[in-house]
């Protein structure tokens, strides 16, 4: 059975005993039982409990009262059997107890469950026990709690005035749905909503432990049995009779209701005494056809799934349920995989209370028993403006062209800051069937799919798979940690390059050599088996032309490691290596990045590359369907060590050629969030062996803080906040002016703007920088992986890129702040997707010659030392002093950091060997850009191969 079909098939008894398959540990956990017979009622619940308050309730049933038990089994209920969407409320039962009058149904959240522990801590129980003034309060609770509620979930007011007419209830007048205000004066206020569905399953349980002093049964009867014309004649009853079994409670409110005895509780932490016949007792009375439940996060996967169930009777005798659980993400997965990358999406509204069960921007559910929902409207403002929203509730199908606001992450959601864009969009909703949910796909204008044509079979030769490339009777040799070949590049799928995705992304292991042949016949036209989507055999054979220029560019002293993706989801990788299986490449900073700078040059900071090759800087760039400015299809990269794109992008600048400030370098690269890229600081020789070079992630405001404060206040660069609400943070960052140009009258440095790139050069002129200024900027030397708390206050004030966080308010489902710019997350990746694709490091394995022979001996300037893969200028002794005249080429395991003898970054994963023994270190590993879906487009092969190779042989000349 395939795996995306259904997850657990069960069998529930009335007895308990649950029947599970494929088996799990986790079957006698309780909850899920208690979860799954709940979910035929089909609806959500309005409970009350109506705790007996009485001076009985004092008395020890073994260690606890049965106050305490009351209290506990309050707690139960409303933590493990209320689902999102539920509306609860508590009162009080005893003869000297007031009425409540202002007690309202509310829907379940953390806080409300808190005040009304809190309420039955405080509470003292007194009084003689009286049963009618229970019944009385429930009336009284679900007159005042309205079941009708309109699209945003505000509560209908009734009655109410429209037109000199009186409304009792829902009307259609002058409008195309069913509709009531929500302020007590209408006639004024004019606030008027969709009224929402009403299907709401109504219970209420009573809690006591002695029998009614004032009330007979007869009494308790007439009141429960004539209650035609009374909102009891919809309300299910429950009662718990704690310390004995109670005949009194059976009786009265016999037959329809239901008697739990609960003589005494030895374990806490067993639930399943109050959840399991909870449970049951809703079943019993809930839907006999099947009935799809609410979307939940499951203890037996981590995830969101839904559960349908079916009623088993046995000659009208309720004996169980069978049910199957599926996940969302399967049931929806030709949605989710719509318009991969392209910010297309959807999200599900419950079209009773206007809540969003899922988007994008929603936070995650950390917790399924208190989740952050957000009400539809505070997600999409756009669409509430439209009144589609309205629409959502109120009819089963429908759709809008509509203009929305988005703000995107540039990249590092946390680092690169965002932009807003405004797009059109076709929003297309439809009910759920059997359920109270609606669904709305959100398609971007230009989310299309990129054609080729008159391309020819593809070349045998080129279709090295990924999971072989060292098995394949290739040439393999050594890079670094890695064993590659150097014949051919390799090709990696995406999962979206399939027909059916989430089977591929199933699979754990490597596909088997069979599977890759029959990937192979199918590419080359020997097979007709449809596994791939369309054009995937068409990327295959553009990209592998590459493969013979990249291959003729690696024979220089720097073999760059370079790679493309195209829209289809093909990637290809030079030199052939075995790369990481699950791995979503459409998921890299990298990628969005490129994206996001419009077909600029993109350079990224330095970082450590986890196969032995040090520190290195990877350059990005998309690539546009000929003739467009906005179609792209396609992303490439490449590789380059640290030591080098120093020499090749300021080393020889004149500029930077001067004598140094006092106070820092001639001169900085900075990205546009300004990140440093490349800093004079970043080749200096550490001072000790213990002192490692912090290289990656360093900020202008840390590293150079007196040029920040400037930078700041003369608007060279610019705060920038927006909110993440996948991780409730408002991340304040920076953004650099490329419009904003160095005054004349600025002697201290000059900034400007590298055009074509995400690049900004600052040169310091100033030998007198009033380094006192810096006082102001706030943010100290700071190079942890993790952003700091957000301190200072103004727009003015320098600090580090930093956080705050925001408060979520549950007792109404909003946020403390109103003001927030939300942003669509990017999809989860990895901490460092750039090197994603790679395996880890094998240790003991078979010795491979090296790649390549450099001989770093022979290079006598630091400029050509840096020119030769692997080496390193030694420029500091093993004891820090200088080496000055003395300074020379080295493998850079001898002299890490050009200090002799530093252990380096990798520590012992990179052994320090004497000089006699030079290994020949090469680098890096591609990174891997994705492309998004954008246009649809039909030319010629030999077009796009022009457009492919041209962008490639810029990449020669990237520094140029």
């Amino acid at each position: 059975m395939p795996m995306h079909t259904p997850m657990w098939q069960y069998f529930v008894t009335v007895q308990g005993v649950t029947t599970l398959y494929p088996p799990t540990a986790n079957v006698c956990t309780g909850t899920d039982v208690v979860r799954r017979l709940s979910f035929l009622s089909g609806q959500n619940v309005d409970l009350v409990i109506a705790l007996d308050g009485s001076n009985p309730m004092s008395e020890l049933v073994g260690s606890f009262s049965m106050w305490d038990i009351g209290g506990w089994l309050t707690h139960v209920l409303l933590e493990e059997t209320t689902s999102f969407g539920d509306r609860v409320a508590m009162v009080g039962v005893s003869s000297h107890m007031e009425q409540a009058e202002d007690v309202v149904l509310k829907s379940v959240n953390k806080y409300i469950i808190n005040v009304i522990a809190n309420h039955i801590k405080a509470w003292k129980p007194n009084g003689e026990t009286s049963y009618l003034p229970l019944l009385e309060q429930a009336i009284h609770i679900f007159r005042r709690s309205p079941s009708k509620v309109t699209s945003a979930g505000i509560p209908c007011v009734f009655p109410f005035t429209y037109q000199n007419v009186v409304y009792n209830d829902c009307t259609t007048v002058d409008y195309n749905a069913s509709w009531c205000a929500t302020t007590s004066n209408f006639v004024n206020d004019g606030e008027w909503s969709v009224c929402s569905l009403t299907r709401r399953t109504k219970v209420l349980v009573f809690v006591s432990g002695s029998e009614s002093e004032n009330e007979t049964i007869a009494d308790i009867k007439e009141f429960v049995h004539n209650r035609s014309n009374s909102v009891l004649n919809d309300i299910k009853i429950i009662a718990f009779g704690l310390g004995r079994y109670m005949n009194f409670l059976q009786v009265c409110f016999s037959p329809g209701g239901k008697h739990i005895s609960i003589e005494r509780l030895q374990n806490p932490y067993d639930t399943s005494l109050v959840t399991f016949p909870y449970a049951l007792f809703l079943a019993v009375h809930g839907a006999r056809e099947p009935v799809f439940s609410m979307p939940y996060k499951n203890i037996l996967y981590h995830g969101i799934v839904v559960t349908l169930s079916q009623a088993v009777f046995d000659n009208d005798t309720f004996v169980g349920i069978v049910g199957i659980d599926m996940k969302v993400a399967d049931l929806l997965r030709e949605i989710i995989y719509d318009g991969s990358g392209s910010n297309s999406y959807f999200f599900v509204m419950n079209r009773e209370n206007g809540y969003c069960l899922f988007h994008p921007m929603a936070p995650p559910y950390v917790d399924h028993r208190h989740p952050t929902v957000l009400r539809t409207t505070f997600l999409e403002p756009e669409a509430a403006r439209h009144n589609l929203l309205n629409d959502m509730a109120s009819v089963d199908s429908g759709d809008a062209y509509i203009v929305v606001r988005r703000t995107i992450s540039n990249g590092d959601p946390s680092r690169d800051g965002s932009k807003t864009t405004t797009t059109n969009a076709t929003f297309t909703f439809e009910s759920i069937e059997g359920t109270n949910f609606s669904l709305c796909l959100v398609v971007y204008e230009g989310a299309k799919e990129v054609r080729y044509s008159n391309l020819s079979r593809v070349p045998e030769v080129r279709l090295l798979y990924y999971a072989y490339a060292g098995e394949s009777g290739m040439k393999q040799c050594e890079l670094f940690t890695k064993i590659v070949t150097l014949n051919s590049s390799v090709v990696k799928f995406e999962p979206t390059s399939f027909i059916d995705p989430f089977l591929f992304a199933e699979n754990k292991t490597f596909p088997s050599k069979t599977q890759v042949k029959e990937y192979i016949d199918v590419l080359q036209g020997k097979s007709t088996k449809r596994i791939f989507r369309e054009n995937v055999k068409d990327g295959v054979i553009i990209t592998s032309l590459l493969d013979n220029i990249w291959r003729y560019h690696n024979n220089g002293s720097y073999p760059f490691w370079r790679s493309i993706i195209l829209d289809t989801g093909v990637l290809r990788v030079y030199p052939g290596i075995r790369m990481a299986r699950r791995i979503s490449h459409t998921t890299s900073s990298f990628y969005r990045k490129a994206i996001a700078e419009q077909g600029r040059i993109v350079v990224s900071g330095p970082y450590l590359d986890d196969g032995g090759a040090g520190y290195l800087l990877t350059i990005h760039k998309a690539i546009y369907v000929p003739g467009s400015s906005t179609e792209v299809f396609a992303v490439q990269t490449v590789d380059i060590p640290l030591e080098h794109a120093y020499n090749e992008m300021l080393g020889d600048y004149t500029p930077c050629k001067g004598k140094k400030t006092r106070y820092g370098n001639s001169c900085i690269l900075l990205n546009k969030a300004g990140y440093v890229i490349l800093h004079k600081r970043f080749m200096a020789a550490p001072k000790t062996w213990s002192e490692m070079p912090r290289l990656t992630n360093r900020h202008i405001t840390s590293m150079e803080r007196h040029i920040a404060h400037d930078m700041l206040k003369w608007g060279f660069m610019n705060k920038t906040s927006w909110f993440d609400l996948a991780n409730n943070k408002e991340y304040m960052s920076y953004v650099l002016s490329e419009e904003r140009k160095t005054s004349t009258t600025n002697t201290r440095f000059t900034f400007t703007h590298i055009s074509g790139t995400n690049t900004f050069l600052v040169v310091i002129r100033s030998k007198r920088y009033r380094y006192k200024d810096s006082s102001k900027c706030v943010c100290v030397d700071w190079v942890s992986s993790k952003l700091p708390y957000c301190k200072a206050n103004g727009s003015n004030v320098c600090e580090c890129p930093c956080y705050k966080t925001v408060e979520f308010i549950h007792q109404n489902g909003t946020f403390i702040k109103d003001d927030l710019v939300l942003s669509v997350p990017p999809p989860i990746t990895s901490n460092h997707p750039e090197q994603s694709h790679r395996e880890q490091a094998r240790r003991g394995r078979e010795r491979f010659k090296p790649c390549f022979n450099f001989s770093c001996n022979e290079q006598f300037t630091e400029r050509k030392c840096h020119h030769q893969l692997g080496c390193r200028w030694c420029s500091a002794g093993w004891d820090g002093r200088p080496l000055g005249s003395n300074s020379y080429c080295a493998d850079r395991q001898e002299c890490y950091f050009g200090m002799v003898g530093h252990p380096g970054p990798y520590g012992d994963y990179v052994k320090v060997e004497d000089s006699s023994h030079v290994k020949i270190l090469l680098y890096l590993f591609a990174t891997f850009a994705l492309i998004i879906v954008t246009a649809v487009v039909s030319f010629n092969c030999r077009h796009r191969l022009e457009c492919i190779c041209r962008e490639d042989e810029n990449f020669k000349d990237i520094f140029t």
